[in-house]
């Protein structure tokens, strides 16, 4: 886990107790993402980008710059490829472990919350403000618009396959009445369906295949679905 003024937290056994890691960088760090026998990532604050090779135990600065933040990474697999979102429609590409990040050319300039590569497949989905869905098919390709126009902001998404997809986000306050919506495709974000609008921003959904996934959000929000999304039952949570 990370969070503010560049801390990491870490456990070994299911989260009974956490120790704490020295990051390299006092900016505050929005996202983590871990790869089985590879690369561990975190960014944040200031464009930083931090990494580790031993399991998370040490942490060594990968990128940095003030012109923005990056509020999602995410590597594929073992291999050297890797993306970063964040502010003012910034992407991210690194196809060399991280010893240089590129910019990728979008017109967009606005905020990027998270990006997910359906790595088997090689599509990378980037979504962020005014409901936008940006799709890359692989390293060297451009990333198309698939979706935008409406004043959802989305904040996750996940994908179980090239086809299937979820992202999630919330009405950013300005009037109306959907303050939390779910949104499916299942042509790779060619055509997107609403699954689900809630009057509860939702800030995450995993899936874990294409039946069975959760939703958490504002107020202790927790969904859950066993049939692809068709229903979202309540499920109790232990915070507001």
């Amino acid at each position: 886990a990370v969070g503010t003024d560049g801390l990491i937290i870490s456990t070994s056994d299911g989260g009974g107790t956490w120790i704490s890691h020295a990051s390299s960088t006092s900016y505050d760090l929005y996202s983590i993402d871990l790869v089985e026998f590879g690369y561990y990532r975190a960014c944040g604050q200031g464009g930083t980008i931090v990494h580790s090779t031993d399991q998370g135990a040490t942490w060594q600065l990968e990128n940095s710059s003030l012109n923005y933040n990056l509020y999602s990474v995410d590597t594929k697999g073992i291999e050297t490829y890797a993306y970063a979102v964040g502010s003012d429609g910034v992407i991210l590409e690194t196809t060399n472990n991280g010893v240089s990040w590129n910019p990728r050319e979008v017109n967009f300039a606005y905020n990027f919350n998270d990006v997910v590569w359906q790595a088997l497949f090689h599509n990378i989905y980037a979504v962020g403000y005014y409901g936008v869905v940006y799709r890359n098919s692989g390293i060297g390709t451009d990333f198309e618009l698939q979706n935008a126009g409406t004043r959802v902001w989305l904040f996750s998404s996940d994908f179980i396959n090239e086809n299937i997809g979820w992202v999630v986000g919330g009405d950013p306050g300005w009037g109306g009445t959907t303050d939390g919506v779910i949104l499916n495709t299942t042509d790779g974000g060619i055509t997107w369906s609403e699954q689900l609008n809630l009057s509860t921003q939702i800030d995450a959904v995993d899936f874990v295949n294409a039946n069975e996934g959760w939703v958490v959000g504002h107020d202790g929000l927790i969904r859950h679905t066993v049939n692809g999304g068709q229903t979202w039952n309540t499920q109790n949570s232990p915070v507001t």
